[in-house]
């Protein structure tokens, strides 16, 4: 069923998005005051997080992320509260070395006036040698994501890793309902864990 749009369809910020090539993977605060989103170099080498929040009514000019910009840094999804950003990168885990593959990291504020904190790695059992995409997190910290798997009869699915005990709990995979035997991915959960909406493909 198909439902006819209210309104006609506008682009988003385009005197701020158009200012790019290639823009994906957009964030929003709860008070949609601050937007986070991934600009992609022309065949997607490099990508970086990029920032605008709102001031007097009026958006800030973009600028990148003081922790991104080095390697590919993408995927961007606030907490609830604001005062946490998940992200996904294949940045090294220690030091300036080679990149890795992707895995999920997050960065942390003391206020939503506050610079951001260094990246941590999420670490396991959500990351594995495999990559891990599209973090998505309930307000219980209960994270939905993205991973690639080796069994050639499946392709990408959506697991659920639980927050129990102050620790991430050994990932789920989510149902026939919602994984199949192609591509599962961009989930969003809501808060309260009431719906999921994603991206299913092939």
């Amino acid at each position: 069923m198909f439902f006819k749009p209210q309104k006609p369809v506008e682009a988003f910020l385009p005197e701020i998005i158009g200012q790019f090539l290639n823009v994906r993977d957009l964030a929003m605060t709860a008070n949609n005051d601050e937007i986070i989103f991934s600009v992609q170099s022309p065949i997607g080498e490099l990508s970086t997080l990029v920032y605008i929040k709102k001031n007097k009514g009026q958006w800030t000019p973009p600028k990148i992320l003081s922790f991104s910009g080095r390697y590919s840094d993408l995927e961007p999804f606030f907490s609830t509260d604001g005062l946490k950003l998940y992200f996904v990168s294949n940045r090294p885990l220690k030091g300036n070395g080679e990149a890795k593959d992707f895995d999920i990291w997050y960065v942390q504020r003391t206020s939503k006036n506050a610079e951001w904190g260094t990246p941590i790695n999420l670490g396991a059992p959500v990351n594995t040698d495999a990559d891990e995409f599209y973090p998505s997190v309930a307000k219980n910290n209960n994270i939905y994501y993205t991973a690639t798997t080796i069994n050639p009869d499946q392709k990408d699915d959506i697991y659920v890793s639980k927050w129990k005990n102050g620790q991430y709990t050994t990932p789920e995979i989510l149902g026939n309902g919602i994984n199949s035997k192609g591509f599962e991915f961009n989930a969003f959960i809501a808060a309260d864990e009431s719906f999921i909406i994603y991206t299913a493909y092939n």
